[in-house]
């Protein structure tokens, strides 16, 4: 199958291909590292790449765009971004939390990604040694791709993008053709908005069923999909579908946690960026 590639070298983020000499060693390097989720590297996915972070850098999260055309000319398009907020990254971006070298979305300086047809593998383990001490023993080592289709027919031809990445220290690099940068700044934007005025209504005796009657109507219904690649006008905004996710979350969190930490959450939540995001 013919594949064409589009990486981010010029910010230390380069495609190693199976045409390099390199390829088999590095992707036979991630696949035998273990991890808690090797059960999804099993069934004959197919590497596509290696991207290693040669950037000196922290990547908070990566997107990539994997597509393929079959002999018919049907194509199928996937795509990847690593953590968003179920990742933690909203909390990383406002200093709630560190960045944690067991999630594998965060990619380390040095470490190695294996791209395939059927998600991005690998941990940070290539570069920090798991704690021996830590009860889960080392990283999440999977994602799959999204958004994508089954293929009625055997691809004879794909391009693979790095299509949007986020550095520690706040650049947000790429083509980002999916709107990664505008979805992630309505998530944080949505999640303060939010979160600040539920902690408003606290202050003023507001009770967890006063809280739930503030979230129920931003929940309700399907949710919005997420921003759609940018080929012509969003039909859905991506404010919508930021704070139909967080409000979902913040139900399920009023049920689960206990007054201290779910006031934690919205506390997180409501703070303002640590980390200067911004476009080259």
């Amino acid at each position: 199958m013919d594949i064409s590639y589009s990486d981010l070298a010029e910010f230390g983020l380069p495609l190693v291909t199976p045409e390099d000499p390199d390829f088999a060693r590095l992707a036979e390097e991630i696949r035998s590292r273990p991890s808690a989720m090797q059960r999804f590297m099993e069934g004959g996915a197919s590497g596509v790449a290696v991207v290693v972070n040669q950037s000196g850098k922290t990547v908070l999260s990566l997107a990539a765009v994997l597509s393929f055309e079959d002999a018919e000319g049907h194509r199928s398009t996937n795509h990847f971004s690593g953590p968003f907020s179920t990742g933690g990254l909203p909390d990383v971006l406002t200093g709630a939390a560190p960045v944690d070298p067991r999630t594998s979305g965060h990619i380390f300086p040095g470490s190695k990604r294996l791209i395939t047809t059927q998600g991005v593998w690998g941990d940070n383990t290539d570069v920090i040694p798991p704690d021996p001490n830590d009860p889960r023993r080392g990283m999440a080592g999977s994602f799959g791709w999204a958004g994508g289709r089954r293929r009625a027919a055997e691809p004879v031809s794909g391009d693979l993008l790095l299509d949007f990445a986020i550095f520690e220290d706040g650049p947000c690099v790429g083509p980002d053709r999916y709107g990664g940068f505008d979805a992630l700044m309505a998530e944080l934007s949505e999640r303060r908005r939010i979160a600040t005025g539920i902690l408003q209504a606290a202050q003023k005796g507001a009770s967890r069923g006063d809280i739930f009657e503030i979230v129920r109507p931003l929940a309700k219904g399907l949710p919005p999909p997420p921003p759609p690649a940018r080929t012509g006008p969003q039909a859905h905004p991506p404010h919508l579908h930021a704070q139909h996710q967080f409000a979902t979350t913040l139900i399920q969190q009023l049920i689960h946690l206990d007054d201290v930490a779910l006031r934690s959450v919205l506390e997180n939540a409501a703070r303002p960026l640590a980390i200067e995001l911004r476009r080259p």
